[in-house]
């Protein structure tokens, strides 16, 4: 996989940056919840190199390499602290794997189609690397998203102490008053 890779890259490298382009603008016309929280260079970057990350995933893995995750679970943090759903920033990683599928078959398509077999052995790489990917995002999600809760019943139970013992600012206010 690694040496088709490398014949295809300049045209590859080509095709993802368009379909970074087409899933940015997918991505920001179909969920409400992305297109409220990125604008489109944002989403686009971060698009970028989740695709070129999977192709780099893929050669790793090719080598026997472990796939590098931690940008994955930087963004599944970021996007749970953003509020993202983590329905939709897993939606986003499965059409990743698609678009890189098919800038993959269309570029060792057009340079030697006889390749295309020899692709085909990589299919299950990539869904693997796919899946690595998306799982360390979403735990990281969730990571975070426990974090923030553990933060949020701290606080609640400072303000309570505070309100019960009396030493806080509305200690002298009546309730219902």
């Amino acid at each position: 996989m690694e040496r088709i890779i490398e014949e295809i890259r300049e045209d590859l490298d080509r095709r993802l940056a368009v379909a970074a382009d087409r899933l940015t603008d997918r991505t920001l016309t179909e969920d409400p919840a992305y297109a409220a929280l990125l604008g489109r260079a944002e989403l686009r970057e971060r698009v970028h190199r989740t695709l070129r990350q999977t192709v780099e995933g893929l050669v790793r893995s090719s080598r026997a390499e472990p796939v590098e995750l931690a940008e994955a679970r930087a963004t599944g943090a970021l996007r749970a602290g953003q509020g993202l759903p983590l329905g939709s920033l897993r939606r986003v990683y499965r059409q990743a794997g698609r678009l890189v599928w098919q800038c993959l078959t269309e570029a060792v398509a057009a340079h030697d189609r006889a390749e295309l077999p020899r692709l085909l052995a990589g299919a299950g790489a990539l869904w693997d690397v796919l899946d690595q990917l998306a799982d360390a995002a979403s735990e990281a999600y969730h990571d975070a998203e426990a974090e923030r809760g553990e933060r949020e019943r701290e606080r609640r139970a400072a303000l309570l102490d505070t309100l019960l013992d009396g030493s806080g600012p509305a200690a002298g206010l009546e309730l219902g008053g």
